[in-house]
């Protein structure tokens, strides 16, 4: 878990002392006992989103197939009437 991250301490100014985007954690404190500790903040973050999150995101994905699948033969039974209305 979390072996596919790498990590990037770019100490600066900004608002925000860290982020993880594209798999990588980002690190912006120049303290390094505050990097650290955002270093822990975002890992457990990513695990937490990926553990909580990702269930719902193929739960909502499922739904979405079925929904589709549910629109397309409603579709063909219609095409289907259209059909039979017109001869």
């Amino acid at each position: 878990m979390g072996h596919e991250l790498k990590l990037q301490w770019t100490p600066n100014n900004g608002s925000r002392s860290g982020e993880i985007t594209g798999g990588v954690i980002h690190i912006y404190e120049a303290d390094q006992t505050a990097a650290l500790d955002t270093l822990q903040h975002e890992f457990i973050e990513y695990v937490l989103m990926n553990e909580l999150v990702a269930p719902y995101k193929r739960l909502i994905n499922k739904l979405i197939s079925a929904f589709e699948e549910e629109m397309y033969d409603r579709k063909e039974r219609l095409v289907e009437k259209f059909q039979e209305l017109i001869k």
